[in-house]
């Protein structure tokens, strides 16, 4: 028995330490607020291209997206080279965050306002803060997530093996 409580408390403990491992951030580059013009204003139905970040593999973006508007529009976050859509919500009014990791064919991330509408709209406000971070110990914290799973599974497995014994041996 004592076996059973040793493997389950390793479990515990590398699958703790595994997920704490695993959100550790560290911030990487500086942060940057983007904006477009007080009270601009969208024709109908146009794309507005607002500005583009060119974004450094394996790196973690967050971005919180402000939006007030007197009519709803498409705000949309799309990679550049590849027209690959990153970010896509339309909303008149909206105040979010996303987080996206850039990878090595992830190389510009575009953003652009779209006004599907037949009239004009008018934009508020507008703004993108973004934020970089990495996280060190990603791949280490998912080792031990998955050393933890694999002790707490032989655990479980080992515990009903010796139940069905227990109970074998009674009859």
């Amino acid at each position: 028995m004592k076996r059973f409580l040793t493997l389950m408390f390793l479990g515990l403990i590398l699958s703790t330490l595994g997920v704490y491992l695993y959100f550790i951030k560290k911030p990487k580059e500086a942060s940057a607020k983007f904006w477009i013009k007080e009270n601009s204003v969208i024709e109908g139905k146009t794309i507005r291209l607002t500005w583009g970040l060119k974004l450094t593999p394996e790196t973690y973006y967050s971005f919180k997206i402000n939006l007030e508007a007197n009519s709803t529009v498409w705000i949309k976050a799309i990679d550049y080279s590849s027209t690959k859509i990153f970010y896509a919500k339309q909303a008149q009014k909206l105040n979010e965050e996303k987080t996206i990791k850039a990878s090595k064919s992830f190389i510009e991330l575009t953003w652009l306002i779209e006004n599907q509408n037949l009239n004009a709209v008018t934009i508020h406000q507008f703004t993108v803060e973004y934020k970089t971070f990495i996280k060190p110990y990603e791949f280490l914290g998912k080792t031990f997530i998955i050393f933890g799973i694999v002790f707490l599974t032989l655990t479980l497995v080992k515990v009903l093996k010796h139940a069905k014994k227990e109970k074998d041996v009674k009859i």
